[in-house]
């Protein structure tokens, strides 16, 4: 998984509005720091830390009892936002990923991974709780994210490894002009619903790994923007966090 190739896609697509970016590499003692494009404000507190949540697994937090608390989010908001993020969820109960869900409503959603190994949201409508789940079963290892618009429209996606997109003709073109450097997009399972509008304003306290359900399990990546980014642009992202690539530097010389 390569920093590069997303901090690259961020600025080739001028994609703006990232706010917390975690890859599980950078640490300051019990607190984990947001990276690079990312805004180092925004750093997390890992509640209930042990060695093992960053030794198990070189570039993955391994949560097992702990979560992470993200910091000064009072200026983040959640009414436009974009979460991506890749995870391997371990047993088979149920795990919250992401939340600012009100205990009790009606502000703030949820993510997580249900016991039947589904992707979903939650959030309160009229005092009850209410779902919305991708009918489509993880894998082992899912690259997942979420996009809500302030007028509440809201679209999930899993990267489905089994759905090659066929190439635009401009990336066909490029293709062709660099064949040793094909490149492959793949697309989503995804699911579109709309919720009223003020269920989807700044909830309580932003956790990682913690909200209905402790998560268990890892997760590798973890990418919050506060603007509800097109389909496009979280394809291009997504595909970056499980690309490699590396920055080689200009070379002058003389031809002879």
């Amino acid at each position: 998984m390569s920093n590069y190739l997303i901090n690259k896609t961020i600025n080739d697509m001028e994609i703006s509005g990232l706010q917390v970016f975690y890859d599980f590499t950078s640490y300051s003692g019990g607190y984990i720091n947001s990276i690079e494009s990312g805004n180092s404000t925004y750093s997390g507190e890992i509640k209930n830390f042990t060695s093992n949540f960053s030794g198990q697994s070189s570039g993955s937090g391994f949560f097992n009892g702990e979560y992470i608390e993200i910091k000064n989010t009072d200026n983040i908001t959640s009414e436009n936002a974009t979460i991506i993020f890749s995870q391997k969820k371990t047993g088979i109960s149920n795990g919250v990923i992401f939340s600012h869900l009100d205990p009790n409503g009606p502000s703030g959603w949820e993510l997580g991974v249900n016991e039947a190994n589904k992707y979903y949201f939650k959030h309160f409508q009229d005092g009850t709780p209410a779902y919305y789940v991708l009918d489509t079963y993880m894998s082992d290892q899912n690259l997942c994210a979420v996009s809500v618009s302030e007028m509440g429209m809201c679209e999930i996606y899993r990267l489905n490894f089994g759905k090659k997109e066929q190439p635009s003709f401009i990336e066909q073109f490029f293709n062709q002009e660099q064949q040793d450097e094909q490149i492959y997009y793949y697309d989503f399972d995804k699911e579109i619903f709309s919720v009223p509008r003020h269920t989807v304003s700044n909830g309580s306290t932003w956790k990682i790994g913690s909200g209905e359900f402790l998560y268990k399990g890892y997760i590798d990546h973890f990418l919050y923007f506060d603007v509800d980014l097109p389909a496009d642009a979280i394809r291009r992202l997504a595909n970056s966090i499980y690309a490699e690539g590396q920055m080689i530097d200009d070379v002058s010389g003389y031809a002879s």
